[in-house]
C-alpha cells in the first residue's frame, strides 16, 4: 500500500477502493489467469466471464489497457503429476 494515494477518494487498503474503476480492473486482472484457479468454487461469475474474454490488462500509471481477446485455453500446470492437459 502506498500511503495517503487514493482514487475516487478510497485508499487502497479501504474496502471502497474496490468499487472504484481502478481497484475493479485489479480484481479483474485476477480473472485474466482463471485457468490457474484451483477451485473456482466462490470466484465472481461476472468476472470469470469477462476474464474469458481478457488476453491482458496493463496497467501505466493513470492508464489501463485492455487487451480483449479468446482466453480460454486450459492450464499447462500439473499438480503430483495430474494436471490440466494444455489446450
Amino acid at each position: 500500500m502506498v500511503d495517503g494515494v487514493k482514487w475516487d477518494g478510497a485508499l487502497i487498503g479501504d474496502q471502497a477502493f474496490r468499487q472504484t474503476c481502478y481497484g475493479y480492473f485489479l480484481e479483474l486482472a485476477k480473472y485474466v489467469n482463471h485457468a490457474e484457479f484451483m477451485e473456482p468454487a466462490g470466484a465472481d461469475t461476472s468476472l470469470m466471464a469477462i476474464g474469458r474474454k481478457t488476453k491482458q490488462i496493463t496497467f501505466e500509471h493513470n492508464l489501463i489497457i485492455v487487451r480483449k481477446g479468446d482466453n480460454t485455453e486450459l492450464s499447462n500446470v500439473t499438480i503430483n503429476g495430474a494436471g490440466k492437459p494444455s489446450a
